[in-house]
């Protein structure tokens, strides 16, 4: 029980930050990781996307009535 109220006491040992402002540091915030990340989500799910749509738009009729499966 004792680490668990150590660990809780040092918390408090950290201070704050000090004012509000932007991080520039590039290896801090790391854009370009971050940037390839959102190009290759882009890059796949707008394929997913395009399937999605294809398959409900195939399924619906004229009048926006589900089509019959066919078995």
């Amino acid at each position: 029980m004792k680490n668990v109220t150590d660990s809780f006491v040092s918390l408090g040992h950290w201070s704050s930050a000090g004012s509000f402002g932007f991080n520039t540091d590039i290896l801090a915030t790391n854009p370009i990781n971050l940037s390839l990340v959102l190009g290759v989500l882009i890059f796949f799910g707008k394929g997913v996307y395009e399937l999605h749509l294809r398959t409900i738009s195939a399924n619906i009729g004229i009048f926006g009535t589900m089509k019959e499966k066919r078995d």
